[in-house]
């Protein structure tokens, strides 16, 4: 069977306040000693966060609960819902669950629009991936290809100095500039 997928015309769910609760992955024992030793228990947990829909029309109202109950079996099936995370610039499909069923129709007296609040287990945890996390720490915004160049222009800078490997900078002038680990 394949994967529900959220109904297009209804608008995104709304994460309140970016708020992304993340599920612990690892998991410690205490060793006779007294000393702990973690591990990882899961290779992938979901997020959980609480997501509202709001200023829907009747139409979309029951669009919603109809696709919550009888697609996503009332919430139980993973669905594939559109989600905003900040790793993405934009909206990014993820799989979804309600492990509880959702609040509302909650009717605005003024406008006479509905909403909805749910909280969802979200399965494409929004952490960045190794080369994004080398991108944005370590590498100071630069991409892979950039830092290797840099890493490489810096290593021809330094030239091993005496029996004791000892290092110097190496300027494209050619003459020593500063030593380390010249006592």
């Amino acid at each position: 069977m394949a994967t529900p997928q959220w109904p297009a015309d209804l608008p995104r769910p709304v994460i309140d306040s970016y708020g992304w609760s993340h599920t612990k992955p690892t998991q410690f024992t205490t060793m006779q000693s007294g000393r702990q030793r973690g591990r990882r228990r899961f290779g992938r947990t979901p997020s959980e966060a609480q997501c509202s829909l709001r200023y829907l029309t009747r139409d979309q109202a029951v669009a919603f609960e109809g696709f919550i109950e009888y697609e996503a079996n009332a919430g139980a099936a993973w669905f594939l819902a559109p989600m905003e995370t900040p790793r993405t610039e934009g909206v990014e499909w993820m799989r979804v669950v309600l492990p509880n069923y959702y609040d509302g129709p909650n009717i605005d007296a003024v406008s006479g629009l509905y909403s909805f609040t749910f909280r969802a287990y979200v399965m494409a945890a929004p952490i960045p991936s190794e080369e994004q996390y080398a991108e944005a720490a370590l590498l100071g915004g630069l991409t892979v290809e950039e830092a290797l160049s840099e890493i490489q222009n810096i290593n021809t800078h330094w030239v091993p100095y005496g029996p004791d490997s000892h290092y110097y900078v190496m300027p494209p002038s050619g003459r020593q500039v500063a030593g380390v680990g010249d006592g």
